[in-house]
């Protein structure tokens, strides 16, 4: 695992504890399909708060996520990708 992140002057020690913990699952189980509310669960910190950092991990371009819609045009899960440069 890269750890430039650890260096990053952008993130805040609560935004790298995230993506260490995603990178953590992701090693894990590269199938793992991860969750907001997982997160909430592990940071231990509410909804907004988790959002934020997970808004600003991804403005950094440390992940991506991508809401999906069914056929009937209904929102779906939400995909996540893990930027390469972690690795």
């Amino acid at each position: 695992m890269n750890k430039f992140y650890l260096t990053d002057k952008r993130l805040s020690p609560e935004d790298k504890g995230i993506i260490a913990y995603l990178v953590y699952r992701y090693e894990k189980d590269v199938n793992y399909k991860f969750s907001t509310n997982d997160i909430i669960e592990f940071n231990k910190c509410g909804k907004a708060k988790t959002r934020r950092i997970l808004d600003n991990i991804e403005e950094f371009g440390y992940i991506k996520r991508r809401q999906t819609k069914l056929d009937n045009g209904k929102f779906n899960l939400t995909e996540w990708s893990i930027s390469e440069f972690i690795y």
